[in-house]
């Protein structure tokens, strides 16, 4: 068998391993929420071409002039350079590229699954159904969308917080990542900006009560709020005062529908409160039918 073939069979077994833990822990059934087939393999021209067009959609949506357009899309050619895998929700498919996974960690790799295989999972939700509808409002389509990530990253973090790679995975990434690293912050320079006014802004209450109010009506606020690390801030709150099965099967049924109750959880927490016992009854009812029908226990 050959390198690439190798390779590409252990990343479908771990995108497996990956689906199963996130399945156990978001206590997701299969009828509600089927998520992709399998991983599927592409060369990193074609993945990277997917992901330009996602990227181009999401931006279409915010004003931009037609230098600042040239720009991003150079920027975006260099910049998925190391990309190793990607969920097409429209389509629910995640894809990897086998090339670059051999220059992560087994932890790196199984997080990045278990974060596109979430997003899979999140396919065909309400939740996903927000950040795509034309009728909905564009603050509200991105306070959808940090939710979304924020889900995302904390299947992640959670599902791969026990597993420690070898000392040689983790010098091969960091050698990797230092080569990366240069060029990565030159051409996302605009995401860091991005993370850095976030991590200020929910360092202080008053700003982050005044910025609350501004990216409720005006999108280019919004747009500036980095969604993964705020995304998984709302969710870990979520699932702190509920638990992470009640709070995947709310946020996904119910979303958020401002950046205020992406800033400040408890007032989603408050607006939908009429549907959390719910949640926690349908959740229980549901699994416990899967069980009794395939005796798999989730």
């Amino acid at each position: 068998m050959s390198n690439h073939l190798r390779i590409g069979e252990r990343t479908r077994t771990e995108a497996r391993s990956a689906r199963l833990a996130v399945r156990k822990f978001f206590g997701i059934e299969p009828e509600k929420y089927p998520g992709h087939s399998d991983m599927i393999i592409l060369d990193s021209k074609e993945l990277q071409r997917m992901i330009y067009r996602e990227y181009s959609r999401e931006n279409e949506d915010v004003e931009i002039s037609r230098f600042k357009k040239f720009l991003m899309t150079l920027t975006m050619k260099f910049a998925l350079i190391g990309t190793t895998a990607f969920c097409d929700m429209r389509d629910n498919r995640v894809y990897a590229i086998p090339l670059f996974m051999r220059f992560f960690s087994k932890k790196t790799r199984l997080n990045t699954f278990a974060h596109e295989t979430t997003h899979s999972f999140q396919s065909g939700t309400k939740l996903f159904k927000r950040t795509i509808d034309d009728n909905v409002p564009i603050t509200e389509k991105y306070a959808a969308r940090c939710a979304m990530e924020g889900l995302a990253v904390f299947a992640g973090r959670e599902t791969t917080k026990h597993i420690k790679s070898g000392i040689f995975e983790r010098i091969r990434q960091e050698i990797f990542m230092m080569i990366l690293k240069p060029i990565i912050h030159i051409l996302r320079a605009d995401k860091y900006l991005s993370i850095y006014w976030t991590s200020i802004v929910l360092s202080s209450e008053k700003l982050k009560e005044k910025t609350a109010e501004k990216a409720d009506t005006n999108p280019k606020t919004a747009k500036m709020i980095w969604p993964y690390s705020t995304g998984l801030k709302f969710v870990q709150t979520v699932a702190e005062k509920l638990n992470p099965r009640t709070a995947f099967r709310l946020i996904c049924d119910v979303p958020p529908e401002s950046m205020t109750e992406i800033l400040f959880p408890e007032r989603y927490l408050e607006n939908v409160k009429e549907y959390v016992n719910d949640a926690k009854n349908r959740i229980a009812t549901s699994l416990d039918n899967f069980r009794q029908r395939t005796g798999i226990a989730l």
